[in-house]
């Protein structure tokens, strides 16, 4: 089974950032063509609120890092956060909206995880092993269908493509997560 793990912003008023409400709609959609399972990474100081307005909206488990040095959601500390919790839970796929920190982030992590990477994506096709995720290219004059074959595989989200992510009734398992 596949492990598929969003990372989730806090805005500076302690709410989910509404693109990564988009990003978690496309990784359950992945987690549905893989038939894998969604875990969320919320980030940051004080994430009780947003792991409050997560935890309902399809994942199997929302995974908590909180304290002062994760207040900014810096490059620098929150990429080794997310790879190792990658690495922990076995995940083959990683993913966050394309905003400024997951522009940011991912390609880090891609690179501590020697894993490929696409960005900006705009649909995910296909189904179990033959996943493909559709990008534009050369400045949106190309529409690119990509696979990526390395064993981790990381993506960013074009937010305007996925539709927020709603409840499904089922509440997310919440753990808070240690990193090194």
């Amino acid at each position: 089974m596949s492990t598929v793990l969003i990372l989730v912003e806090q805005q500076p008023d302690g709410r989910v950032r509404r693109g990564s409400l988009n990003a978690i709609e496309a990784g359950r959609q992945l987690a549905q063509k893989v038939g894998g399972a969604l875990h969320l990474l919320v980030v940051g100081k004080a994430v009780g609120p947003v792991v409050v307005e997560v935890k309902g909206l399809g994942a199997q488990t929302v995974h908590t890092v909180d304290g002062e040095p994760y207040a900014h959601l810096l490059a620098e500390t929150v990429a080794p956060v997310v790879a190792q919790l990658a690495q922990k839970l076995g995940a083959d796929y990683v993913g966050a909206a394309s905003t400024a920190v997951g522009k940011d982030v991912l390609p880090r992590v891609a690179a501590k995880l020697r894993g490929a990477m696409a960005t900006d994506i705009l649909r995910i096709e296909g189904s179990g092993a033959d996943v493909t995720f559709v990008r534009p290219m050369w400045a949106g004059k190309v529409i690119a269908e990509v696979k990526l074959t390395t064993p981790v595989k990381l993506f960013t989200v074009r937010t305007t493509e996925f539709p927020a992510a709603t409840a499904t009734g089922t509440a997310a398992a919440v753990e808070p997560f240690t990193p090194s």
